[in-house]
């Protein structure tokens, strides 16, 4: 399956300069998207490359798997060891790491 989105650059600051409402608000059907393909079983590894392909940070996808999933941000910090511009470098550690840390 491939996931169509356009990545937003920008999101809109409230009174006290609070991008997150806008955030969840863009990202809403990606973070919908990873929430659905966790619960079909679906590794957050071959995710993660699938949303790399689209062209998407690090940064911006730690904060989709943290609104998809709940999980602590330190947990998910930790994926970044294994994330790289063309992909994950070691799926099976990274998705060791995201069982370890109830992050899938």
């Amino acid at each position: 399956m491939v996931f169509e989105f356009q990545i937003p650059r920008t999101f809109d600051a409230d009174e006290h300069g609070n991008q997150h409402t806008s955030f969840v608000q863009k990202m809403s059907p990606c973070i919908k998207y990873v929430q659905e393909e966790l619960q079909r079983s679906r590794s957050l590894s071959s995710i993660a490359n699938e949303l790399i392909g689209i062209g998407m940070p690090l940064l911006m996808f730690m904060s989709v798997v943290r609104q998809a999933t709940g999980a602590n941000l330190g947990g998910i910090k930790g994926l970044s060891q294994w994330w790289s511009d063309d992909g994950i470098v070691d799926s099976q550690a990274f998705d060791e790491w995201a069982k370890a840390h109830e992050i899938s």
